[in-house]
């Protein structure tokens, strides 16, 4: 659905993600690269606000996370937070089970693999997983959500949109 990003968008007072009642917000983030330099480049981030219930509110934190890191930032999660843990398990098998040396390449090689993968799965499919998605440019803001319920009113509080609805 899209909005033209000057006038306020209303949001129906229930959950995105389970109509509930809403008793807070969640966030909806887009980064985007706005201009590339010798050895840098900037970014900007668009957030809104969507009301959820308390039951949903960490869920939609997390699988906003990698919307708001933007490439550079999703680029340097896959490195280092597998790392990270990789690290710290590798001590809490070298303390608890006394493994050390060869004894852990096997372990290590398969935990590594496990952590580099879970969190390539994450950055990919949390954007994918949001129950609403946003695409913003200087003129619009377009809309994605899930929950077909909740896009039919949201589609009723804002008609004056342009709307499509796809798959």
């Amino acid at each position: 659905m899209r909005l033209d990003s000057t006038k306020p968008v209303s949001w129906p007072r229930v959950c995105a993600v389970c109509c509930a009642p809403a008793e807070t917000l969640a966030r909806v983030s887009q980064t985007s690269a706005t201009g590339y330099y010798l050895i840098a480049y900037t970014q900007k981030t668009q957030s809104i606000n969507f009301p959820v219930c308390k039951k949903h509110r960490i869920l939609c934190a997390v699988l906003n996370r990698p919307s708001r890191w933007g490439f550079v930032g999703s680029f340097l999660a896959l490195l280092f937070i597998p790392g990270i843990l990789w690290i710290s398990t590798i001590i809490t098998l070298a303390i608890v089970f006394g493994l050390k040396g060869d004894a852990l390449d096997p372990y290590l090689s398969a935990i590594g693999v496990l952590f580099f993968g879970s969190m390539f799965a994450f950055l990919l499919l949390a954007p994918r997983l949001q129950p609403v998605r946003l695409a913003a440019d200087k003129q619009t803001l377009t809309f994605r959500i899930k929950n077909e319920e909740y896009f039919h009113e949201f589609r009723r509080l804002n008609a004056d949109a342009e709307w499509t609805r796809s798959g």
